[in-house]
């Protein structure tokens, strides 16, 4: 379950250690991977008493999109390449020919 697709992202991420730190905060916990390769991390949110209802408006009410976001934010991934302007870029004007004299 849950505890094995953590697992996974720990190998995807390069996560040195096999166990993960856990943080309990009351009425759920989160098991954390640090110290993984360019700085990444591997987390799972466990709420034991809510099943697959983990909304805040479920008790006991865990705001897990606050969660999320306060974890994803943490990262950021560094585009490839500039993506192609989404119109043409006019080009310089070639400069005029001198007449000749």
């Amino acid at each position: 379950g849950a505890l094995r697709n953590l697992g996974w992202w720990r190998q995807l991420n390069g996560c040195p250690t096999a166990s993960p730190t856990i943080i309990s905060y009351g009425s759920y916990s989160i098991h954390l991977h640090t110290g993984c390769a360019d700085g990444s991390q591997a987390a799972l949110v466990d709420i034991p008493t809510a099943g697959h209802y983990c909304f805040a408006s479920f008790p006991p009410h865990v705001n897990t999109t606050q969660l999320a976001w306060d974890f994803v934010q943490q990262f950021n991934l560094p585009l490839p390449n500039s993506p192609p302007p989404l119109w043409p870029v006019p080009s310089s004007p070639s400069p005029s020919p001198s007449p000749s004299l």
